[in-house]
């Protein structure tokens, strides 16, 4: 089947950004925790990447991993994020908003570990795929990308998949309502609603079709 690898890398990018822009909100709602006196200040993540901190410390960049620093870099990186959007509609190239995705994606993962989930880790490769394939002017290098992408994208989830159809809480339905309770991944009211609608078999299903797919 042919495709247009440059059309479908602008949407994949487009899709991309909106990722970008949830993930840095996300951030700035917890930023008390990440300020230079709080549970997730640069002071105490460093000790994470102890030898790249010393590093970091040496050539004087310390700073940039202090919080106004930070809050500045998330706040460039969702304009950013807001560009290629714009860029893409424009038919302009995105290179230069992605190039600095890519970079302070890096450098969130570094004065941000904890928050690097499976989603925030599959972003981050698309992120990087996205961004070497715009770098590379021979078009068959878009066309790697998409392929790559789609096929990370399909080991990712249908491994997840895989292993979820083992589980039997996942299939009588007993690991959503217990999610939805946690603070990290919980939501009341999505959890009342789907008990109210008795949503749980669609749950069992998706889990089956991305296992399957």
């Amino acid at each position: 089947m042919h495709f247009d690898a440059s059309d479908t890398l602008h949407w994949v990018e487009c899709i991309l950004s909106i990722q970008v822009i949830i993930s840095s909100l996300e951030i700035i709602k917890i930023e008390d925790i990440l300020k230079d006196e709080g549970l997730l200040s640069w002071r105490i993540h460093r000790l994470n990447h102890p030898k790249v901190a010393l590093f970091i410390k040496k050539i004087r960049l310390d700073f940039l991993f202090r919080f106004q620093m930070t809050r500045i870099v998330i706040v460039i990186r969702i304009l950013m994020a807001f560009m290629i959007s714009i860029f893409v509609i424009i038919n302009f190239s995105v290179l230069m908003p992605l190039l600095f995705i890519f970079f302070s994606t890096i450098f969130l993962t570094l004065r941000n570990p904890q928050s690097n989930d499976g989603s925030d880790q599959m972003a981050s490769i698309v992120i990087y795929s996205c961004t070497l394939a715009e770098c590379v002017t021979a078009g068959y290098g878009k066309e790697i990308a998409i392929y790559f992408i789609v096929a990370q994208s399909s080991l990712a989830y249908a491994t997840s998949g895989f292993l979820k159809l083992t589980k039997k809480g996942w299939q009588n339905g007993d690991y959503v309502p217990e999610i939805l309770k946690t603070s990290s991944f919980g939501n009341l009211r999505l959890l009342a609603y789907i008990e109210k609608k008795n949503l749980l078999p669609l749950f069992w299903g998706v889990v089956w079709l991305t296992g399957t797919v």
